[in-house]
């Protein structure tokens, strides 16, 4: 700078380095603020083989001079690496990131195990799943997903070993990809399991209108909600045993509850009753849920639908 600077000018420095097809291309932007000003920006650097001077004299605003220095080398040619721009493979290879790597390496082994496993003894191991059992289309999808499993687990392990982040992109994706298919479908094979939906509909087209439904309520009593939802019909409670009431139910327990001794009273007189079980608690036989005869609808997962009558299509 050809002047003082505590006295003439405030400058700003910016600093920006382009790394084009022809060379290395060096930016250097100086804010000046003063009324009149002759200014010279210099800069020092390996690469640049001359500087620009400029005069910026207009009132009363900022003014920027522009340096602008290029390398020697500015003739066609191949692009320099900038300072700027790490070298990543070097960096992939470099002693710092081999621990990464060989953990990569051991996760990946572990995948191709698990994968391996599953396709040979998965499905044997899951039929001892009593719940598991009730749905043999659910059963269907194990041997896919180990063997996908093991096919990404494989590409991953030799990504790992060739130390290739962009093949390790590849292979999750050629993994995560059938995953997803396959854990939505298992979704929709278990539904008869967990959801409501499919026994309030075996009930709606099971059971008339005009019969009662008695669900036998857990502690969580609230667990109904999802049957009355997906019935559209009112559900009478089976007090559970030994049940104390919060304060809130003070003075409703008998109108939300029925009690056992009231239900199976009914029940054996003729009442036409539908009888959900308690889905908290695993039954494998409906005898002793209540009292004979009693017809089975269907078995939902940990839930019976049993009823006091012959099955009717109507409602």
């Amino acid at each position: 700078m050809s002047q003082s600077l505590p006295t003439l000018v405030s400058p700003t420095f910016t600093l920006l380095a382009v790394n084009e097809p022809s060379g290395f291309s060096l930016l250097v932007v100086v804010w000046l603020m003063k009324s009149s000003t002759s200014a010279e920006v210099r800069c020092s650097c390996p690469m640049a083989d001359r500087t620009t001077a400029a005069d910026v004299e207009p009132p009363d605003r900022a003014v920027g001079t522009v340096s602008a220095l290029s390398s020697a080398s500015a003739g066609p040619g191949p692009p320099r690496p900038s300072a700027t721009q790490p070298d990543v493979a070097a960096d992939q290879r470099s002693p710092r990131s081999a621990p990464t790597w060989g953990w990569l390496a051991v996760v990946a082994a572990c995948v191709v195990l698990v994968g391996a496993g599953g396709v040979g003894w998965g499905r044997a191991l899951l039929e001892r799943t009593y719940w598991i059992a009730q749905e043999p289309a659910f059963l269907a999808l194990v041997t896919p997903a180990a063997a996908t499993l093991c096919v990404a687990g494989g590409l991953l392990l030799f990504a790992t070993i060739r130390r290739r982040a962009d093949w390790l992109v590849t292979a999750l994706a050629v993994g995560i990809v059938p995953i997803v298919v396959i854990v939505l479908r298992a979704e929709v094979e278990a539904e008869p399991l967990f959801s409501w939906r499919p026994l309030a509909q075996t009930l709606v087209a099971s059971v008339p209108a005009d019969a009662t439904v008695v669900f036998e309520a857990p502690e969580e009593y609230q667990l109904v909600g999802g049957l009355a939802y997906y019935s559209g019909r009112p559900i009478a409670l089976l007090r559970p045993p030994g049940f104390v009431p919060p304060t809130y139910l003070a003075g409703n327990v008998d109108e939300m509850f029925v009690s056992r001794a009231d239900f199976e009273r009914r029940w054996a007189g003729g009442e036409r009753l539908a009888f959900v079980s308690d889905p908290q608690r695993r039954r494998d036989d409906p005898t002793g849920l209540v009292p004979p005869p009693f017809h089975v609808l269907g078995r939902f997962g940990d839930r019976w639908l049993l009823a006091s009558f012959a099955r009717d299509a109507g409602g």
